[in-house]
């Protein structure tokens, strides 16, 4: 549990915490219990290092960085008890067991923080008291309002719309990611407040809102996302995702890549966001198993029945993406009161036919540069296909992307997918052509948001 002990400062007063738990483990035959209670000599390893967290009324900036302190903290602790009494009999104190305690320290940290920088009071003056009319969105987990502070600057606020054990723990995780990632790419965090049943957490207002309101929504009829913007919004896009896969430490899967949560500057630059259902991936492990946490229609298969989930999931995810952004279609489209059919096997004939104009957006009017068109589609399906061990990764996608490599260009349309003429529901290892609604698991879609 975390422990709060008020100490002075030469500034101003600090919150300091310090972490303790016990543990029961069996040796040779006898029943003994280990009790780690903040110990001097464990207090003094991490404090020597100068990685003991220590939160005061400071700015989100500063917020920020001593919640990467933090992270480092952990390594620290992890270094002290491998060396401690726990290594001499006990053995070393399971990474699976390290992991939970750092998520738990992570939301204890941020539900118990009582000196902050008044994010809430900010907020509700920013969003007149989250107006309606500043509301910009709603979903499962809340609604989005806009906000101008006293500077002028735009904000956007998301607001939990139900407090719970699970929010709490989307919350935490979300903050949690933001705090260690930096990419052009990335939706960026400026401020969080936890108080009381009240959970926001504060943004860069992007005034070009969402892909999808462009693809499907408020302003879809208005046909301002052009082909050379639909590029610029698909490479952007695949940087961040490659970034998160990459170049973050540990790597990070995204589990929820789809339209809407690709949101869009002033430029059109593409800001990847939203990182509730978002897993850190531990060095050296080829994926992890989780709940079932997504959109219908974006889902790898292997994620969607197995609950396994690593990078490919999301390069599946980011070709379904990139398929309804060359065409404008949605995911799924419905057949019938029962059954929908996939984007990528609604594309994939066409494209083994090579009728690449028949999968163009028609609101682009046939203007278009025919051959990024076609290597759009290609990739999209490629990424898109149902082997994830024959997916490419995504620095390969943004390669691909950007026409860097004539070679590997070239090999698209020689590749096994799509080398025979396809007919419905026979695309070398695709999903089937339909997916029965009465089918899909009960047990999944309550994990699920609705597309």
């Amino acid at each position: 549990m975390w422990k709060k002990v008020k100490g002075g400062g030469t500034d101003s007063e600090c919150i300091r915490w310090r972490w303790s738990f016990s543990l029961k483990r069996r040796k040779k035959g006898g029943r003994r219990r280990l009790s780690l209670h903040s110990t001097h000599h464990l207090l003094h390893r991490i404090t020597q290092r100068g990685e003991y967290l220590k939160v005061d009324a400071l700015g989100v900036k500063e917020q920020q960085q001593h919640l990467i302190r933090f992270c480092g903290s952990i390594s620290s602790l992890d270094f002290c008890l491998r060396f401690s009494d726990w290594r001499e009999g006990y053995g070393v104190l399971p990474h699976v067991l390290l992991r939970k305690c750092f998520r738990s320290l992570i939301l204890e940290l941020l539900l118990q923080m009582q000196q902050g920088t008044g994010e809430e009071t900010t907020s509700m003056a920013a969003t007149n008291n989250f107006n309606y009319d500043n509301k910009l969105g709603e979903g499962g987990f809340g609604s989005v309002y806009w906000g101008q502070l006293w500077d002028g600057s735009q904000i956007a606020v998301k607001r939990l719309k139900v407090w719970s054990s699970k929010a709490d723990m989307e919350f935490a995780v979300e903050v949690e990611i933001l705090a260690r990632v930096r990419h052009k790419n990335l939706l960026s965090l400026r401020g969080y407040c936890a108080e009381g049943q009240e959970r926001l957490i504060v943004y860069d207002y992007m005034p070009n809102l969402s892909l999808v309101s462009h693809l499907h929504g408020q302003h879809s009829a208005e046909s301002l996302l052009d082909w050379k913007r639909r590029m610029i919004i698909a490479i952007g896009a695949a940087e961040g995702i490659a970034y998160l896969h990459h170049q973050a430490t540990p790597h990070i899967i995204h589990r929820d890549i789809k339209a809407s949560n690709v949101l869009l500057d002033s430029d059109f630059q593409a800001q990847v966001a939203d990182f509730g259902f978002a897993k850190l991936i531990p060095d050296g492990a080829t994926h992890v198993t989780t709940r079932v946490k997504g959109t219908l229609g974006y889902l790898a298969p292997e994620y969607a029945m197995l609950g396994k989930a690593n990078e490919s999931c999301d390069v599946y995810s980011f070709g379904v993406l990139l398929l309804e952004l060359a065409s404008g279609r949605k995911p799924l489209e419905k057949l019938s009161n029962a059954v929908k059919r996939t984007i990528s096997d609604w594309a994939l004939p066409l494209a083994c036919e090579k009728k690449f104009r028949e999968i163009a957006d028609s609101r682009l009017n046939g203007d278009y540069v025919e051959e990024e068109l076609r290597r759009v589609v290609l990739i999209a399906l490629i990424c898109a296909q149902s082997q994830a061990e024959k997916r490419p990764t995504m620095l390969e996608v943004v390669e691909l992307l950007k026409g860097d490599s004539k070679d590997k260009i070239s090999q698209l349309e020689a590749n096994e997918l799509f080398i025979s003429s396809v007919t419905v529901g026979h695309d070398h290892g695709s999903r089937s052509d339909i997916i029965s609604e009465e089918n899909q698991s009960k047990h999944q879609l309550e994990h699920m948001k609705s597309a």
